[in-house]
Order: C-alpha cells, then sequence, then structure tokens
C-alpha cells in the first residue's frame, strides 16, 4: 500500500487541474515529462532533482 507521497506526474496531474489546465495540455506536459524520464534512462539528473525540490515552479504563472 502506498501511503506516501505522491508521484511526480500525478503531482503534475494534481497541479495543473487546480489551476484549469486543459485536459489536452495536461496530456502534453505528461507525455513530455515521461520522454524525458525515458530519455535519461531513469537516471537522476542533477538538474532534474533541483526541479523535483521546487515543484512546478514554471506552472504557478
Amino acid at each position: 500500500m502506498n501511503t506516501g507521497k505522491p508521484k511526480l506526474l500525478d503531482q503534475m496531474k494534481t497541479i495543473m487541474r487546480i489551476k484549469h489546465y486543459s485536459l489536452k495540455t495536461e496530456k502534453s506536459y505528461v507525455h513530455w515529462v515521461r520522454r524525458y524520464i525515458y530519455f535519461h534512462k531513469f537516471h537522476v539528473m542533477p538538474s532534474f532533482v533541483a526541479l523535483m525540490n521546487r515543484p512546478f515552479e514554471l506552472l504557478t504563472d
């Protein structure tokens, strides 16, 4: 049972829904984040860790 923090993509979806982003935008953003993760073969990149520490700063506008 997963009682911890929601996964990154789930957090991203929640924030986009709160901010009333369109479903198409949400799907597009999730797609590109997923591609970024797969491209880097699930290695935790320092730049990605920095983004995770201040989640969705780009979406706060």
